[in-house]
């Protein structure tokens, strides 16, 4: 089981209750267990934006409560694209020139930052040149894990192959952890 939980401040993250999580906690207490949806809250932090523009690849109502938990946490979505795949195999064959395509079709000028939401889709593929084609920050669901997995040990990413996130440090919060 995952609980959306609040912490000091304010902030909503996902804690996991169920048995897996259970048996890492037990074995490793104090190790925080990364979910891309709370990394993806401590990256928007790190980067001080409000304001996102989300692609997903997903069907909209599978988005829809990832939509939400971001707006619980204070995120403004400034415009939402659903690619309507329900089948992860397709997620994963989906070209990285539709990806690039697809989000710049979501830049607004109130977007601070893109959100490639999905571990499934080459989403890490088109950072780069999404963010030199807009000047926005981007970030991915695996892309966040990575800078937050980095973080929580103390590694440091010094290229920037993977966008300008890990050049920001871990806000000192529990998003993206759950402990």
């Amino acid at each position: 089981m995952i609980q959306l939980k609040r912490n000091k401040s304010h902030h909503f993250y996902i804690e996991c209750k169920n048995d897996s999580c259970r048996h890492n906690h037990a074995a490793r207490p104090g190790v925080p267990v990364v979910t891309p949806s709370g990394a993806a809250l401590s990256a928007f932090s790190a980067l001080n934006v409000q304001r996102i523009s989300v692609l997903t690849p997903y069907l909209v109502e599978t988005s829809l409560p990832m939509a939400d938990y971001f707006k619980l946490n204070g995120l403004k979505i400034e415009k939402f694209r659903c690619l309507g795949l329900d089948d992860d195999r397709d997620m994963a064959r989906v070209d990285p020139e539709m990806i690039l395509r697809a989000a710049l079709e979501t830049d607004t000028a109130q977007t601070q930052a893109f959100f490639l939401s999905c571990t499934g889709l080459q989403g890490v593929d088109v950072i780069v040149e999404l963010e030199r084609q807009t000047g926005k920050p981007v970030v991915t669901s695996n892309q966040a894990s990575a800078w937050a997995l980095m973080k929580h040990a103390g590694l440091v990413q010094t290229s920037n192959k993977w966008g300008q996130l890990f050049q920001y440090a871990l806000p000192d919060c529990k998003q993206g952890a759950s402990t």
